[in-house]
C-alpha cells in the first residue's frame, strides 16, 4: 500500500511540474501589484478607512513595537494613529509575490517620513511581509501584514 501511495504522489508531482505555472498566476500576481497600488494610496492620501478595508475582517497587523492590531476596525486604528503622527511620502516596492490559488503573499521593503510640516522630518525603511487571501468577487485582501524598521530603535545606542 506504502509503495502504490508513494508511486501515486510520484506521478501527481510530475504532472503538476510538467503542467508548468497555473495559467492565472500572472494575472493574480498583477492583482497583488494592484493591490499593493491602492495600499499606497490610500495610505498617501491618509485615508484610514480605505486602507482599511484593503485588509479582510479577520485581519491580523503586526506592527513595531505595538500589540497585534485584529480585525479591521482595530487595523484601522493603526494606521490613523501612523497618519496623526504625520506618516508621509509612503513608497513600497515589492521584492517577491507569487499566488498559488486563492492565497498569496508579497515581501518587499518600504521607506516613509513622519513628522509635522515644515518640522524635522524622521525618516524610516525597513521590510514587509503580507499574505493575501481572495475575497468576495475574486478581490484580493490583506489577512496578514507585518513590518518593522531596518533602523535601531531610538536611545538604544547602536
Amino acid at each position: 500500500m506504502k509503495k502504490v501511495f508513494l508511486f501515486a504522489l510520484t506521478v501527481l508531482i510530475s504532472a503538476r511540474l510538467q503542467a508548468g505555472p497555473d495559467p492565472r498566476s500572472s494575472a493574480d500576481t498583477s492583482g497583488l501589484a494592484r493591490l499593493q497600488t491602492e495600499w499606497v494610496a490610500a495610505a498617501n492620501a491618509k485615508d484610514s478607512a480605505r486602507l482599511a478595508a484593503l485588509y479582510a475582517e479577520n485581519a491580523v497587523l503586526m506592527p513595531p513595537n505595538a500589540a497585534m492590531a485584529k480585525g479591521r476596525p482595530a487595523i484601522q486604528a493603526v494606521w490613523q494613529g501612523m497618519m496623526d503622527e504625520n506618516a508621509r511620502d509612503i513608497a513600497l516596492t515589492s521584492i517577491d509575490r507569487s499566488v498559488c490559488g486563492d492565497l498569496g503573499y508579497e515581501a518587499g521593503t518600504y521607506t516613509l517620513n513622519m513628522g509635522a510640516p515644515g518640522g524635522p522630518v524622521a525618516s524610516d525603511k525597513g521590510k514587509y511581509l503580507m499574505t493575501v487571501r481572495r475575497g468576495p468577487g475574486g478581490k484580493w485582501l490583506i489577512q496578514n501584514d507585518i513590518f518593522n524598521s531596518d533602523l535601531p530603535c531610538p536611545g538604544s545606542g547602536k
